[in-house]
């Protein structure tokens, strides 16, 4: 059975726009030949992205390669509960078993924020009662503090820098880039999220962090209550 290093050393054609090149003195690859590739674009964050490549015969390997380190060599990848991290363009060589290397690119996959489920005025929250922020601040570039004048919420990120577009999973000590822990600070008693999703979507320029309906935990108790918030900033 020949491996990738044998295909590689035997017989490589590397397909470019006006040319085709091959290794040995065997028949050239055909430059005609384009793979078709397609995406499921645009996709709501959390949904599941598509990918697909077709139009080669006799394939001995796929490679697929895009935004956020993601590689595959399935020739209909998934990419489910996609954010913002996930938008951009996918790139695919296909290989076939004579080494020709034919390679494509998709159109720009756009991810978009997905409406919440809520509907609240701008810096406002309804956790014990209404509130409204005075003060929005990033702080770190990983986390985004909102003050009124009894209490405060915190969210914290894993990634520094501009938030994409996206659900974010709520979880304490976040460890991958699209978690995010959240504390709500009042009356000197604290409470952490335990569950669900944060919406982080653009309007007019401004990032708006929405969550609708989310479990807090007072530390230290076995208190519960629900909250909701909108931040713009």
């Amino acid at each position: 059975m020949m491996n990738f290093n044998t295909i590689i050393l035997s017989a490589l054609c590397i397909i470019t726009i006006n040319s085709c090149k091959k290794s040995d003195a065997g028949k050239p690859c055909d430059p005609s030949i384009k793979p078709v590739v397609s995406t499921n674009s645009p996709v709501m964050a959390g949904e599941t992205i598509q990918l697909s490549v077709s139009g080669i015969d006799n394939v001995a390997i796929i490679n697929w390669h895009g935004p956020d380190n993601f590689n595959s060599h399935e020739a209909n990848p998934e990419i489910p509960y996609s954010n913002g991290f996930a938008a951009g363009r996918y790139t695919v060589d296909v290989i076939s078993k004579s080494g020709c290397v034919y390679t494509a690119v998709t159109d720009s996959v756009v991810v978009e924020g997905s409406e919440p489920a809520c509907q609240l005025n701008d810096n406002t929250a309804q956790l014990f009662r209404n509130i409204q922020f005075h003060d929005i601040t990033v702080t770190g570039q990983t986390q985004v503090i909102a003050d009124s004048y009894d209490s405060d919420i915190t969210f914290t990120f894993k990634t520094p820098g501009t938030l994409p577009t996206g659900m974010y999973r709520i979880k304490a000590q976040p460890e991958y880039r699209d978690e995010v822990d959240i504390r709500f600070l009042a009356y000197s008693a604290y409470y952490v999220a335990e569950s669900g999703n944060v919406a982080i979507t653009r309007e007019n320029g401004k990032i708006v962090i929405t969550f609708c309906d989310i479990e807090f935990k007072e530390t230290g108790t076995y208190f519960k209550m629900k909250g909701s918030a909108r931040l713009v900033f």
